[in-house]
């Protein structure tokens, strides 16, 4: 195949949409998704291909980094939200034990709550 409008990174990513077609197609899909998978496969070989290597190195790092931090982001927020639970699950702790008595400790005496113990009861 000697094309000269193709330079390598054409050919190098036809290859690669080309055996990404016969996976697919190896591992049970569609026409119409395999025909989806070549389209876009040759338009970001068209586009990658065609820009010069400063500026594609540039647009592949851009991807691999938000890529990355996409994850990271989603992970930071499902942790500061069970965070918030935990916090909220401790305080209701704190207000059960505040109201709870512990009963009774003599005869005479009058029921003993947490709220009515010294303030460094438990150090």
């Amino acid at each position: 195949m000697n094309s000269p409008s193709l330079n390598r990174r054409h050919k190098v990513g036809l290859l690669f949409v080309v055996a990404g077609a016969g996976i697919s197609l190896i591992c049970d899909a569609t026409a119409k998704q395999t025909v989806g998978f070549v389209l876009i496969g040759l338009a970001c070989v068209w586009l990658l291909a065609s820009l010069s290597l400063r500026t594609g190195g540039l647009f592949l790092s851009a991807a691999g980094v938000s890529s990355l931090l996409a994850p990271v982001l989603t992970e930071w927020n499902s942790f500061r939200g069970r965070g918030a639970a935990y916090d909220a699950a401790v305080a209701d702790l704190h207000q059960a034990a505040a109201k709870a008595t512990l009963g009774k400790l003599a005869e005479d005496s009058k029921e003993v709550t947490f709220s009515s113990l010294p303030t460094g009861f438990f150090q």
